[in-house]
């Protein structure tokens, strides 16, 4: 029978490397498809604005959850620590806005934030930390 310690000395399984570009791909085609309507001036009622939000967010964070979980080039224990960090950060991040979305609802505020927009931020935000921290790296080496 299988230990508990044996699932977590397992590494981390991350999507391949490839998928940082079908989510740039999945990026790139909901801001086109955003763009096209707005350009072609087809009305729409707001039901159908609605749907047409909802999927633009779903594609987007989708394609940014494949770049977020795809392997980089040369993977190694430092980039997996770097990658937990920034997601911490990120969770941590979201959290707190959140709340403080929650205290100006309470004192009658709107509320400025959905749920979809939550996660593009905690997205953005691991962007962010991971890939400045990246950097500051690649500088001090």
């Amino acid at each position: 029978m299988p230990k508990v310690t044996d699932y977590f000395n397992k590494p981390l399984n991350l999507l391949p490397n490839y998928f940082k570009k079908i989510g740039l791909g999945f990026i790139l085609a909901s801001v086109v498809f955003v763009v096209s309507v707005k350009i072609s001036g087809i009305h729409l009622t707001a039901e159908k604005k609605e749907m047409m939000k909802t999927i633009f967010w779903d594609i987007l964070i989708i394609g940014m959850l494949f770049i977020a979980f795809s392997k980089e080039k040369d993977e190694d224990e430092l980039n997996m620590l770097i990658r937990l960090k920034a997601l911490a950060s990120a969770f941590f991040y979201t959290v707190i806005l959140k709340i403080v979305n929650d205290v100006f609802y309470l004192i009658g505020h709107e509320d400025f934030n959905n749920y979809n927009s939550y996660f593009f931020q905690m997205m953005v935000w691991y962007f962010f930390v991971y890939y400045s921290a990246k950097l500051f790296l690649k500088r001090e080496k």
